[in-house]
């Protein structure tokens, strides 16, 4: 009997002083990290509508309750250096052929989309992955922004038509359903 609590014992001290390294490591690293986030996506919106000069954050409440744009996590206009809005960017969180890609999407206000930006995801190396590549992403600055695009598995791509990645077809849509969403939103939201 003494030998069990002994190693009851020892097992709770053990379990105790993990569990209070595990905290205290959660807790040094909560603010870089948090902080490393918020750059990135300062950085991703301003790749994504190189124009602005700055952001301002657009409130949330309608877009967040409407269905339709529940994969959407923050909207921000682009201002110009004399405070004329320029674009918008829309943050959201899309599906590939895993769930999980964090992309923006920059939205000029001539009506087309300036540029969209992948962040994490967790797409399979050499197919999915391939999003996160200029060749891909970079299809999208210029074409129209009226929600009209698609996906072509072969040729050349058309003025509403987006190349899709060898192997990679179901991300490849995933993302471009993700840019209309962000469109939508912006017309809905933001535009008007």
């Amino acid at each position: 009997m003494k030998e069990i609590l002994k190693m009851t014992l020892k097992l709770f001290v053990i379990t105790f002083i993990a569990g209070a390294l595990l905290g205290g490591t959660y807790f040094i690293t909560k603010d870089p990290i948090a902080e490393q986030e918020t750059r990135q996506a300062t950085e991703a919106r301003q790749q994504v509508l190189p124009e602005a000069a700055s952001f301002e954050a657009v409130d949330m409440a309608a877009i967040s309750a409407d269905e339709a744009y529940s994969s959407i996590t923050e909207v921000y206009t682009g201002k110009d250096a004399a405070g004329s809005v320029v674009g918008a960017t829309v943050r959201m969180t899309a599906k590939g052929f895993k769930p999980g890609i964090v992309l923006t999407v920059g939205i000029k206000n001539d009506g087309t989309v300036s540029g969209v930006s992948i962040g994490s995801h967790e797409e399979t190396a050499g197919l999915g992955a391939k999003a996160a590549e200029p060749e891909f992403y970079e299809q999208f600055a210029g074409k129209p922004a009226d929600g009209s695009l698609s996906v072509i598995k072969n040729g050349t791509a058309g003025e509403s038509e987006i190349l899709a990645i060898s192997g990679a077809t179901i991300t490849s849509k995933g993302i471009t359903d993700a840019v209309n969403t962000a469109v939508g939103c912006y017309d809905k939201y933001v535009k008007g």
